[in-house]
């Protein structure tokens, strides 16, 4: 069973390429768990045994988790500027280019005509073939709260009328069975510049492409590529916001009027769910068993969730991705009235203060220079530390939210590009937590980055590497290396009930 995991952001695409071999808890490799069970010297939960190892009851995701075994992983930066590149890695090394990708559509075949295809052909048995793509959506709204199979119930003909367009055939997976039902294919029409494709669910999900505008039309035209490129393929959609829809409407319901969230659905929907979900499974899997953690998902998108009993009371992106913290280049939080003031000053269209908000405001805005944090990190000019400062700030106020509103805290989580990668954020960030028992090691701390960064992704999933414990104070602080591409893997092999 093999599955090609595509991530799309705003202007690149994560990708992964994943072997699934179905292991029992009698076969599996316990040496990592074992390993990361001594580091952390921590109490080992009802899944396992005195000795660190696996009891039989292990649930199924877990299992899957460490049976996935990466064969390729990459990643396209920069799509739609001149700057555009590709590097990946794979089993028999490392390759990187130049090549302007005009769209997401021109991206995502490349890699999976150029790069998986290519590979699986010269570097594998021939006979090899993509048998899952799942795609990470941002925002699933209130339709999609659950992953989404393209199946051939989901489909429908639809003919236009266009002298240049191509037909080809999408072969219908049945998600209850593992045959293709070659009675029941369904007719695509594409041409050079589009893919129409008139499956009721694609439609629902083109409708929401306003309530995350950065990227939802990015993953849709992921899955639209996908499906023209690899018709045999089951399709899954696996949506961020997900992960939040245990949120009480105490938390996510806004103080509008009601009718607004009862009629249109305007509430807190949350983000980087599937990056939640997947530092959620991997401490479960090393054995922590943590009842109120703060998670910090800290990149040029960038969000705190609040996490009770492995599920989601709250988190700081709200209806879009724009609300909450500081980021790369949104503001997050800001008086809403300054949308009118601005207008009204600067004589500005909606569009152009939304695209204020997204793409001019956060690190960005205040040092007039980058949204890199490492490049700010060098700079010695007043606005560049003062970008560090508001953004270390605003986290430092939502992980004192959240504390209160969970009571307490067992732990708190670093992860996401940032959160991973500097030190020196963990450290300003802590040092005023110090009110919750939070201390850092400073050797663990600086250290972290260099055992994520020297870790291949290849292979299957290394506890040992995934997780730092870099505290030395009584509540736990650990840097996450977080695998969205891999949780998505899982995922859609969970919806697909393979075992």
């Amino acid at each position: 069973m093999n599955i090609l995991s595509i991530n799309s952001g705003s202007s690149s695409v994560k990708f992964a390429y994943f072997k699934y071999i179905k292991k029992t808890s009698k076969i599996i490799d316990h040496k990592n768990i074992k390993i990361a069970s001594c580091i952390n010297k921590t109490k080992i939960d009802g899944n396992y045994n005195k000795k660190g190892k696996l009891s039989e009851n292990i649930p199924a995701h877990q299992t899957r988790l460490l049976s996935l075994n990466r064969l390729y992983d990459g990643e396209i930066e920069e799509i739609g500027t001149s700057l555009s590149s590709y590097n990946y890695e794979y089993i028999n090394g490392k390759e990187n280019g130049k090549i302007n990708f005009k769209n997401h559509h021109s991206a995502i075949s490349f890699i999976i005509n150029e790069l998986v295809h290519k590979n699986l052909n010269n570097n594998l048995n021939k006979d090899e073939k993509i048998d899952i793509v799942v795609h990470r959506f941002v925002h699933g709204g209130n339709v999609f709260i659950k992953p989404l199979i393209i199946s051939n119930k989901n489909l429908k003909n639809k003919k236009y009328n266009n002298n240049n367009n191509k037909h080809i055939k999408y072969k219908s997976f049945n998600s209850h069975s593992a045959n293709n039902n070659k009675n029941n294919d369904t007719e695509i029409i594409t041409t050079d510049n589009e893919i129409y494709l008139n499956f009721p669910d694609i439609k629902k999900l083109s409708q929401l492409n306003e309530l995350a505008p950065l990227h939802n039309p990015s993953n849709l035209l992921g899955l639209q590529t996908a499906i023209k490129l690899i018709p045999e393929a089951a399709e899954v959609c696996i949506f961020d916001t997900s992960f939040h829809s245990t949120i009480p409407d105490y938390a996510s319901i806004y103080p509008l009027p009601i009718e607004y969230y009862k009629k249109y659905g305007i509430k807190k929907y949350g983000f980087h769910g599937i990056s939640y979900a997947f530092i959620s499974n991997v401490l479960k899997l090393s054995g922590y068993n943590f009842k109120k953690m703060i998670l910090c998902h800290l990149g040029n998108g960038a969000s705190i969730a609040a996490v009770k009993n492995g599920k989601s009371i709250d988190t700081s992106m709200g209806y879009t991705p724009l609300e909450g913290l500081m980021m790369g280049t949104r503001s997050g939080d800001i008086d809403p009235s300054l949308s009118f003031i601005l207008k009204n000053k600067l004589k500005l269209s909606e569009e152009e203060i939304y695209s204020i908000y997204n793409k001019k405001s956060g690190l960005l805005g205040i040092s007039q220079k980058t949204y890199d944090v490492k490049e700010l990190l060098n700079n010695l000019d007043y606005n560049s530390k003062l970008a560090i400062k508001m953004f270390c700030y605003r986290i430092i106020k939502y992980i004192g939210a959240y504390s209160a509103a969970l009571n307490g805290i067992d732990a708190l989580i670093f992860s996401g590009g940032i959160g991973e990668n500097s030190s020196f954020i963990r450290q300003e960030v802590c040092n005023n937590l110090s009110y919750l028992g939070i201390k850092l090691n400073k050797s663990k701390n600086s250290g972290a980055a260099k055992i994520f960064n020297n870790s291949s992704k290849l292979k299957t999933l290394n506890l040992e590497n995934s997780i730092i414990k870099i505290n030395s104070g009584k509540t736990t602080v650990m840097a996450v290396k977080t695998d969205e591409e891999l949780m998505m893997a899982e995922n859609a092999l969970k919806i697909l009930k393979i075992n």
